[in-house]
């Protein structure tokens, strides 16, 4: 009986540990312009999730604390807080369209935001986005609009930039709030962005390091 009674023990603690393992507590910036004011308008929240990594949180759905109910109207919540960190909802991107995983954004200031997509980066994060089709012209499709998006490291890797531009707000549409998009920039775009001026050659020179110096310094003017 005092076995059976350990045994119990043991399967109860590991289920409550599993429990808390799948439940990650958050704050919310439900729009832009609620992140832009560093406004959590949600704190009473956690989130059950599949997975969380260095880079990126796949959700199940959002919980209220007290009660442990669903929060479905946070689902299209813009960013999410989480240790510190910002996590934009993939839903508000053009090319990663995934309302169930946040990214991490690894560049933050007042008027553009970034993350990097890398080799390093799940297969989560770099497979979200539309659906064309099956076969080649599926692929293709999918690929043609990445064309021209990577950005090449010092050490030779090849990085994509997922820009948003916080001083441009689209209106609400479908399930999202007013808010910036986020979308792979290309070097030309990032260029005429950040209005510099830059020949054909210099523009096709620029590392990765140095876009992410040249958004740095964007983020410091007046």
């Amino acid at each position: 009986m005092r076995k059976l009674t350990i045994i119990l023990l043991l399967l109860t603690s590991k289920i409550c540990t599993s429990y808390a393992q799948d439940t990650v507590k958050v704050d919310i910036y439900k729009s832009t312009d609620d992140y832009i004011a560093k406004k959590a308008t949600d704190k009473n929240v956690s989130l059950v999730v599949k997975e969380v990594g260095d880079s990126h949180i796949w959700i199940k759905k959002f919980i209220d604390d007290s009660t442990g109910k669903s929060l479905n109207k946070l689902n299209q919540s813009w960013a999410i807080t989480y240790k510190g960190s910002t996590f934009l909802n993939l839903g508000y991107t053009n090319d990663l369209n995934n309302w169930k995983i946040f990214l991490k954004l690894n560049l933050e200031g007042s008027k553009f935001c970034s993350s990097f997509i890398d080799e390093e980066t799940p297969n989560i994060v770099k497979n979200s986005g539309s659906y064309y089709g099956g076969g080649l012209t599926g692929v293709l499709i999918k690929e043609s609009n990445k064309w021209g998006k990577n950005w090449i490291k010092q050490n030779g890797s090849k990085t994509k930039i997922l820009f948003v531009n916080l001083t441009k707000q689209n209106q609400p549409f479908g399930n999202r709030y007013k808010s910036s998009l986020g979308y792979f920039i290309t070097k030309k775009e990032l260029v005429e962005k950040l209005q510099l001026k830059k020949t054909d050659d210099e523009i096709a020179s620029i590392s990765f390091e140095e876009a992410i110096t040249m958004i740095d310094k964007a983020n410091l003017q007046l």
